[in-house]
């Protein structure tokens, strides 16, 4: 995907994705592909701003190249964070959803 550097610093990148819109389902995708990347250690996405920073302890050009090869079409999206919750048990009470 195509992104601008904004700012670097030893060990942080911060990106602007050339996107039109990022949806917070797209921003959670992003970082969990991110996350994924060996040597990264932190990431944080800004669906708004359609930014991310990424803390990486490996190479520069590694962060570099995850981000390029990265699309959203072609990407799987992130597990769920909690299973469902237990349906209703108690008698004459309707369960939710």
């Amino acid at each position: 995907m195509k992104c601008s550097i904004l700012h670097e610093s030893a060990g942080r990148l911060r990106v602007r994705l050339h996107c039109p819109a990022m949806t917070l389902r797209q921003a959670d995708i992003l970082e969990y592909y991110l996350r994924a990347v060996d040597g990264v250690t932190e990431v944080k996405v800004y669906d708004r701003t359609r930014d991310a920073v990424v803390c990486f302890a490996c190479g520069r050009g590694d962060v570099i190249a995850s981000l390029a090869a990265f699309s959203f079409p072609r990407s799987r999206p992130p597990p769920t964070h909690s299973p469902p919750g237990p349906k209703s048990t108690v008698p004459g009470q309707k369960p939710c959803g």
